[in-house]
C-alpha cells in the first residue's frame, strides 16, 4: 500500500488516503490524474500498461 500511496504523492495528490473507495466513479479523481497516475505506474515499474488493463474498477 506504501507503493501506491506514494504514486498519489508524486501526482501531488496527497489528500487521497487508503480508506477511500470508488475514486473514479465518486469523482475524486480525474482523467488527468488517471493519466498522472498510470505515468507514475510505468515509471515505477520500468515498463507501458497496456490500454486494455486501466479500468475505474
Amino acid at each position: 500500500m506504501q507503493i501506491v500511496k506514494q504514486f498519489f504523492i508524486n501526482i501531488e495528490r496527497t489528500d487521497i488516503d487508503e480508506s477511500m473507495q470508488n475514486l473514479v466513479s465518486e469523482d475524486i479523481i480525474d482523467s488527468i490524474d488517471i493519466m498522472a497516475l498510470v505515468a507514475e505506474i510505468e515509471k515505477y515499474y520500468k515498463k507501458p500498461l497496456k490500454a486494455e488493463f486501466i479500468t475505474p474498477e
